[in-house]
């Protein structure tokens, strides 16, 4: 089932991954909190309401960052959709390790700790950030139901989550999952690729994607694709590799065509998808968001996209 938004309407999603700087215990500078304020005008003046947060995000500092602004422009929480993630544990292990932790209580725990860094009192949606070998499906259904029976979390999603994963938590929770947040560019092209080719010889086995992308599109869950631009891989002037060149030129020949910036095409490339899929544009430039947002109005032809789907596959298709 879909959340609150429109099942056909194409959006963005501004990734609030930058927002806190550099990634250790120091201080939030103003200068973070200068170029986090930028990057939230911009998204806003160009029609991107929702936001994307985890709780590691720079150990917590940008969910802080945007605390503070939400702070200062109070009558805005009402109009934004914030989500953030929750599951992984920095520094955890005997070594310093990343562990992954789905329990209730570190799922209840992080939400609150989100909400207090957000200052605000509900999250729209929260994703969990990675699978758990260790999860319990019972543990999980009553982390959510403690939280949406206080009004603190609306929906609930999952990410880089296989479909087995989503089925299993679904099977123990009556909470639907509405979003499953993924890499998924024209340079990581799995979800596709795995579809396509099948019963190949010579290709290896999928098994991390095979039959997601369906999935997606049958159930209604959201494909939110993180790194949507490779970062910036197709955006250059100029590539080690002949493929990389080649698809550089055709991004470039096709924003010509269309005249839009070349940002717009690669996104416009995503939203062909019949299943819904919804970029997390990770730039907290104020031009490349707004080159970005773009794309909302361009719809490629079935040959451009093709075209551009094999030309960076390097290889035609069987």
């Amino acid at each position: 089932m879909m959340s609150a938004e429109n099942a056909t309407t194409r959006s963005l999603i501004l990734g609030c991954m930058g927002m806190g700087g550099t990634w250790d215990q120091n201080p939030v500078t103003l200068a973070d909190e200068t170029k986090a304020a930028s990057a939230l005008d911009a998204a806003l003046e160009s029609g991107i309401t929702t936001f994307d947060h985890a709780d590691i995000y720079s150990f917590g500092k940008a969910e802080t960052v945007f605390g503070r602004l939400l702070a200062t422009r109070p009558s805005l929480r009402q109009s934004i959709h914030i989500q953030s993630k929750t599951g992984v544990s920095l520094n955890a292990g005997v070594n310093g390790d990343t562990h992954y932790d789905l329990s209730r209580k570190y799922i209840v725990d992080q939400t609150l700790a989100i909400l207090k860094r957000l200052q605000t009192d509900y999250l729209d949606t929260l994703l969990l950030h990675r699978p758990d070998p260790l999860m319990e499906g019972e543990e999980i259904a009553a982390a959510f139901e403690w939280l949406h029976t206080r009004g603190l979390v609306r929906f609930f999603g999952v990410s880089n989550m296989h479909l087995k994963h989503i089925r299993y938590i679904t099977g123990q929770s009556h909470f639907p999952i509405v979003a499953n947040q993924l890499q998924f560019s024209l340079g990581h092209r799995l979800l596709i690729e795995s579809d396509i080719l099948v019963n190949q010889a010579g290709v290896a086995p999928t098994a991390s994607t095979d039959g997601l992308l369906a999935y997606c599109h049958d159930q209604e869950v959201v494909l939110q694709a993180w790194s949507p631009l490779d970062k910036g891989k197709y955006l250059q002037t100029d590539a080690e590799d002949a493929t990389t060149l080649a698809t550089i030129l055709k991004v470039k020949e096709m924003a010509g065509r269309y005249q839009v910036p070349p940002e717009a095409i690669l996104l416009a490339w995503l939203f062909a998808m019949p299943a819904r899929v919804v970029p997390v544009v990770g730039t907290l430039n104020p031009s490349r968001i707004k080159a970005c947002a773009m794309s909302l109005n361009v719809k490629l032809s079935r040959t451009d996209w093709y075209d551009l789907w094999i030309t960076a596959r390097g290889i035609s298709l069987p």
